[in-house]
């Protein structure tokens, strides 16, 4: 296939109902290194947070050995609570409502990432955290609405809660 990025993902992985978290890490870890080589009228300054949203999964990567204070430790619960604020908002209804009916998973509950180990999420550890070069990676299912009420405006709603649970 055409469009192959360094001959690690092909477009294909990147788009579609679930994309592959694999492909999305890869991806997100090559605009963090775009960004950081190609700086031009903006001085010295570095991406340290970029995300990533779908119907299936919600990832956040942050660089690794930044000095950025503006990252919480609790990343993990920011990319939870941008997923979880996806089924609430779709569904129209709060979390506590929710019944297995009403939703469903569809993001892989296994995948593996670029350095050949498996992240398994499940109801233990609903967010898979990995890191690989550079970079911390945390994956969230989102939890799907089968009848939703409402779809305008989600994805910015998985923005704002990631990132204000982001922040200390």
């Amino acid at each position: 296939e055409t469009g192959t990025h360094g001959s690690t993902f092909k477009k294909s992985m990147l788009t579609g109902k679930v994309p592959e978290p694999r492909a999305v890490s890869l991806a997100l870890s090559y605009v963090m290194h775009y960004a950081d080589t190609h700086v031009d009228g903006w001085a010295n300054r570095r991406i340290t947070r970029v995300h990533f949203h779908s119907l299936a999964f919600h990832i956040i990567a942050i660089r690794l050995n930044s000095n950025s204070r503006h990252w919480t430790t609790m990343m993990d619960s920011a990319v939870a609570q941008g997923a979880v604020t996806a089924a609430t908002k779709a569904c129209g209804m709060d979390l506590k409502s929710f019944k297995s009916e009403h939703i469903e998973a569809i993001a892989p509950m296994s995948f593996e990432v670029a350095s050949g180990d498996f992240v398994q999420i499940g109801l233990k550890e609903p967010v898979g955290v990995w890191a690989e070069g550079r970079h911390r990676f945390f994956f969230a299912p989102v939890l799907v609405c089968k009848k939703p009420k409402n779809t305008v405006g989600l994805g910015d709603a998985i923005s704002s809660n990631g990132l204000a649970y982001s922040l200390p």
